[in-house]
């Protein structure tokens, strides 16, 4: 990030401008579903606006919107950490017009924190804040470890523990594993999935903005000229099932994100969850994964999932945590800001 732009406590008023150049460019770097990116905003004097891109929308993966609105919640997530980094307040109001496709879903406003003078840059805030930009999906075995307490600590720090809770039980882990594995093999051996998950696969030397280049998946450079067609015709359900279960299997615990309801704004919760979540565990030394299977795969798999982690709630989205020896990751492409900007 660009430290030289002038900080938010510089100033009385805080300008769309300066918001457009320090803060959106951290929540672009959230995670999203397929790395569609499907938000929009749009600033104005001490406020944020954010909006669905429903171009991006996954129709067929997300016909819900579950996945798209988790994937705003972690875009705001970033939104606060950085604001926080900045030197400034924040208040989200969500559907501040109400539910409606081109109405915001959140505005944020934005005020100087009181009783000093200078960004807020002390070693908490700026590890969080880093931890924005060193975020990556890491899909490389774990080692299987249970973390540590000190580790289980950092990962919850400042979690809403109603929504949030920590599986480390290695029977419960299994147990998630082979629910995974099967959600998986459930959505890839369909077809229109599958077409669908097509148009995001990219080869390596993408020079696209969003999408999964084959880095990202661990297909090797030539075969990712083939990825897209792959995807579609190949039977990439036998070959992805059994590994998403061992993707799972070895994590030191899983993060299951569940609420109360199962409305749009407790997808959002979920969603800013996981990203806090997940720039602690980064913060931390640690990798993570997202696995979604056991969600979109549909409402029994979801069921099941909600009875194995005891929460008697509504699973969201889950995270698998741990410590992995390839830490070396490639970010994903992003959008520009004026791409993202209205």
């Amino acid at each position: 990030m660009n430290q030289t732009l002038p900080t938010i406590r510089e100033k009385q008023q805080i300008s769309a401008e300066t918001l457009k150049r320090q803060v959106i460019p951290s929540a672009i770097l959230a995670p999203s579903a397929h790395n569609t990116q499907p938000w929009r905003f749009r600033t104005s004097t001490n406020t944020l606006e954010v909006f669905v891109d429903w171009d991006r929308h996954l129709k067929v993966s997300d016909p819900d919107l579950r996945q798209l609105y988790v994937s705003i919640g972690c875009a705001i997530t970033n939104v606060l950490v950085a604001a926080k980094y900045w030197g400034s307040d924040t208040t989200v109001k969500y559907f501040p017009q109400g539910e409606g496709k081109e109405k915001p879903v959140v505005k944020i406003s934005f005020s100087a924190q009181e009783g000093t003078e200078h960004a807020n840059h002390d070693s908490e805030t700026g590890e969080l804040f880093a931890a924005i930009e060193h975020r990556h999906t890491n899909r490389s075995d774990f080692d299987k470890e249970m973390l540590s307490e000190k580790e289980q600590k950092e990962v919850l720090a400042d979690t809403d523990t109603e929504v949030t809770q920590l599986v480390s039980d290695k029977e419960k882990i299994n147990e998630i594993a082979k629910l995974s594995e099967e959600g998986t093999f459930s959505t890839l051996s369909r077809k229109d999935f599958k077409e669908e998950l097509s148009h995001w696969v990219r080869n390596s030397w993408t020079q696209q903005h969003d999408g999964m280049p084959g880095y990202a998946m661990g297909i090797p450079a030539p075969l990712s000229l083939m990825a897209p067609i792959m995807v579609r015709v190949a039977p990439i359900h036998i070959q992805e099932a059994p590994k998403t279960k061992q993707q799972v299997a070895t994590s030191s615990a899983l993060a299951v994100f569940a609420t109360k309801g199962d409305t749009i704004t407790d997808w959002l919760h979920a969603g800013e969850e996981l990203q806090r979540v997940w720039l602690n565990a980064t913060a931390a030394g640690l990798a993570a994964m997202p696995v979604v299977a056991s969600v979109e795969a549909g409402d029994k798999f979801r069921s099941r999932l909600g009875k194995i982690s005891d929460t008697g709630l509504y699973p969201q989205s889950l995270l698998r945590i741990g410590h992995a020896s390839n830490s070396k990751l490639r970010a994903t492409p992003r959008r520009t800001l004026e791409e993202c900007v209205s």
